[in-house]
């Protein structure tokens, strides 16, 4: 047998197989590994504690995931432009602060003090990207200098006594609402219908463009949402009811993800992330599709920071963006499916991969282990996850 019969066998005896399964991860079931574990770890710390799965905890849960969700959420334009943002955290925190700050110093309206917050982390984001794209500065380097100045400021803005009382203010109703038992199911029951009306409707273009399709695409998808949405709803409205908060946060995920599939921004986002030089010869301002990625995530660290303050009902540097919300957010990002080569993943990741991470720390403090537990738990789930991401990337590479 020659050589290059040798060589020719091996990729043909694996390419069926391997094509298959990354066809499948990269399509509808892109999700169930990240669902998989996130149900084992319920199984597991449900095991050791059987509290862990109440309705009350489940409920905390999820007012837990929203702030790290944000942040991860706001991540994941940067990542698939192949950029990263080092100063959410501490974006996060100063917007919290200037919110609070004028709730309680200036008296004006919740809303337009939300408002505030969240143009701060914009115009941040947009400075940072500026400079980044002008000078070529790494994004590693700039958003972490930055993320030391914006500590520094949050030192400044706060009170004498380093923290801020949002007791009482009308900002609690950001984490501190929950929705009627009733408005959860009538939005359960149209949330299923739209995404079966959405898969529906891929379905024909598909079948009306000649390729393969199946109903299958259509019922069981939408059983699976329809059952998962009824799992969720019917558990939480056994404590308080649905949060708010998790609205918040669902919503502009749904916003995302059309935006990432259906436009043409979108598009330019995980091209930019896959192979920018192509991009820039299409005439398709690379630097403008960035710096649009780094403002949509300031804007997103802030309002996740401002959601933190109201569950919180109070700002201090040691409880908003001083802590291991950074760490917890890239790895939410990253663990969730985006990847930080740029060009895959998809704003559902920031969802799975906080839940995913929030459920360990969660876990951990109800088992009332030690700091140092949490601390090593993340870095390794972290260092599993880049690592994972990293080969994946090789593979992908290998097999253009």
């Amino acid at each position: 047998m020659s050589a290059e019969q040798v060589s020719g066998l091996s990729p043909s005896g694996r390419a069926p197989l391997v094509s298959r399964a990354a066809a499948l991860l990269a399509g509808d079931w892109r999700y169930v590994p990240i669902a998989t574990a996130i149900v084992l770890i319920w199984a597991f710390f449900a095991l050791q504690n059987p509290a862990y799965l109440t309705p009350r905890n489940l409920s905390n849960l999820c007012l837990q995931s929203v702030v790290t969700g944000l942040l991860a959420l706001g991540l994941v334009p940067v990542l698939l432009v192949g950029q990263i943002d080092m100063s959410v955290a501490a974006m996060s925190a100063v917007a919290a602060t200037i919110t609070g700050q004028l709730l309680l110093v200036e008296r004006v309206s919740v809303w337009l003090a939300i408002a505030a917050g969240v143009l701060f982390g914009g115009c941040v984001g947009f400075l940072q990207a500026r400079w980044i794209t002008w000078t070529g500065t790494p994004a590693f380097l700039v958003t972490f200098g930055v993320s030391l100045a914006l500590a520094a400021l949050q030192l400044h803005l706060l009170p004498v006594t380093g923290q801020i009382n949002l007791y009482g203010t009308d900002i609690v109703v950001l984490a501190g609402a929950y929705l009627p038992a009733g408005l959860s199911w009538a939005l359960v029951i149209f949330a299923v219908l739209a995404f079966a009306a959405f898969r529906l409707s891929a379905f024909v273009e598909s079948r009306d463009a000649g390729l393969e399709a199946s109903v299958r695409s259509v019922v069981l998808p939408t059983f699976l949402v329809m059952v998962g949405l009824a799992v969720v709803v019917g558990a939480l409205n056994m404590h308080n009811g649905v949060p708010i908060a998790l609205l918040l946060f669902v919503v502009p995920i749904i916003v995302l993800v059309y935006i990432g599939s259906h436009t043409k921004f979108g598009l330019y986002l995980y091209a930019t992330g896959g192979n920018p030089s192509a991009v820039a010869r299409a005439g398709i301002d690379v630097d403008r599709i960035r710096i649009a990625a780094f403002v949509i995530c300031g804007m997103f660290a802030a309002f996740g920071g401002i959601v933190g303050a109201s569950r919180l009902l109070g700002v201090s540097a040691q409880s908003s963006g001083m802590g291991t919300l950074l760490l917890e957010a890239i790895t939410a990002a990253v663990v969730g499916g985006t990847s930080l080569f740029g060009g895959r993943g998809s704003p559902w990741s920031a969802l799975f991969g906080a839940l995913a991470i929030t459920s360990i720390s969660n876990g951990i403090d109800l088992l009332g282990l030690g700091t140092e537990v949490k601390l090593a738990t993340q870095g390794l789930v972290l260092v599993l996850a880049t690592s994972v991401d990293s080969v994946a990337n090789k593979f992908a590479n290998d097999a253009r």
